[in-house]
């Protein structure tokens, strides 16, 4: 009472705040000793709970009692996110290599986040990954962020992440080129070249890419291409195809093999996304075909048989197929043809010469000077990609008609018997 004299018989009722558990018995009588208890079961929450007494004649409440809730051990492992916030869930999609932040939690039986465990993080067996750290503790909130990059010989990565008994696996799975690229070869000074580019996402999701940030890429050092993606920026699980947009092959670039990649960017959720698929060593050639020689006798004469070599040159690691333009033009006053001759190579091959022979027959009509070009027209075999070359003027020949001579002059017409001398005689070929 107001002379603090113990009151009995009065009912106490008790009240966790919301979320703060429960009391019971919910109300109590005073004893003689103006005493009334109760038995508080906390809320699930850790951290400050609280409780009042009240009494509803007189109404009068007692102070706050407070009382501190905590976690239990660890009862579970939350995935939070792997990659970013906007990826909440497992089995993201990432390119072979890269390096992923990894957010786990702990929880009690509660779901209280527990400070102070601590997490290991293991490759699942046959996976080749690396970890930040192998083991983390968590901190005030229950949380460790790691970095896991990514097993780039295979197409996925698999792993663990445990405290004590409790396991979370985790997934990731790539993005990889799928084996098909078109063109497989191009040649330098090739314009308006796009190229296809298979890829697979073994992800369970889409992706999104960021079209002017993924690029097909390839240099020699001095020369670049470098094309933005066209079209296929969003890749459903499974096989896709990435068109990108057309760009020259610049003439100065050297011929070779080449290993392009697919550098990735993602957009929206998959913004974080980033990095390069590699093709395979020598996927991609550049070649170039040229004429280096056509050769022959100087001069012919008319009814003769000339035999002209033409040598062509394949710079670049694939065997060309010879196609039927392949030809020699002959430039003249009278028209002559270069017949191939029989047993001529039909192939020419890798960083090697062939030389083509041609026979010509000189008709009776022939003469005077003539130019040879010379044409090749052929594919790349196994591949089809065509390819040409010309040599315009590089050899020339005169085709001369027999002789026939007249005597213009004789001299003297007369001579005397015993008397030494000379005689001149003047003649013309007109032939």
């Amino acid at each position: 009472d107001r002379f603090l004299n113990p009151v009995s018989g009065t009912i106490m009722s008790f009240a966790p705040s919301p979320g703060n558990g429960s009391v019971s018995p919910t109300s109590a009588v005073t004893d003689d000793n103006g005493q009334a208890q109760t038995s508080w079961t906390l809320g699930p929450t850790s951290g400050v709970q609280t409780l009042q007494a009240t009494t509803a004649s007189p109404a009068l409440s007692s102070n706050t009692v407070t009382a501190t809730g905590l976690p239990g051990g660890v009862a579970r492992l939350n995935l939070v996110y792997l990659r970013s916030s906007a990826t909440p869930f497992d089995s993201i999609a990432a390119v072979g290599g890269e390096s992923i932040p990894v957010v786990v939690e702990a929880l009690d039986a509660q779901d209280n986040p527990v400070s102070g465990a601590e997490i290991d993080f293991t490759a699942e067996a046959g996976y080749d990954l690396l970890f930040q750290s192998a083991q983390l503790t968590t901190g005030s909130d229950g949380r460790v962020t790691n970095l896991v990059t990514t097993d780039a010989g295979r197409d996925s990565s698999f792993f663990q992440v445990a405290s004590g008994v409790n396991q979370l696996p985790l997934h990731i799975y790539h993005i990889a080129y799928s084996g098909t690229l078109s063109p497989a070869s191009v040649v330098p000074g090739q314009t308006g070249v796009a190229f296809n580019a298979g890829v697979i996402n073994y992800s369970p999701r889409s992706v999104t890419l960021d079209a002017a940030a993924t690029r097909f890429r390839f240099n020699d050092g001095s020369n670049f291409f470098n094309a933005a993606l066209n079209s296929g920026a969003t890749l459903l699980p499974g096989p896709n195809t990435l068109v990108f947009n057309a760009a020259d092959i610049n003439a100065t670039f050297n011929t070779g093999s080449y290993t392009p990649q697919i550098f990735l960017r993602g957009s929206g959720s998959n913004a974080q996304l980033s990095g390069s698929v590699v093709l395979p060593t020598g996927s991609l050639s550049v070649l170039a075909v040229e004429i280096t020689n056509i050769s022959g006798a100087p001069t012919i004469l008319r009814g003769e048989t000339l035999r002209i070599n033409m040598t062509v040159r394949n710079d670049g690691p694939n065997i060309i197929n010879i196609g039927a333009g392949t030809s020699l033009v002959l430039n003249g006053a009278t028209a002559l043809t270069a017949v191939p001759v029989a047993g001529n190579p039909t192939q020419i091959g890798a960083n090697t010469s062939a030389v083509l022979a041609y026979d010509v027959v000189i008709l009776s009509s022939a003469g005077g000077l003539y130019t040879v070009d010379g044409f090749f027209n052929g594919t790349i075999s196994g591949i089809g990609t065509p390819v040409s070359a010309q040599l315009v003027g590089a050899y020339s020949f005169t085709v001369l008609s027999n002789a026939l001579l007249t005597m213009q002059n004789f001299a003297p017409g007369t001579v005397t018997t015993g008397t030494a001398g000379s005689f001149t005689a003047e003649l013309f070929n007109t032939g």
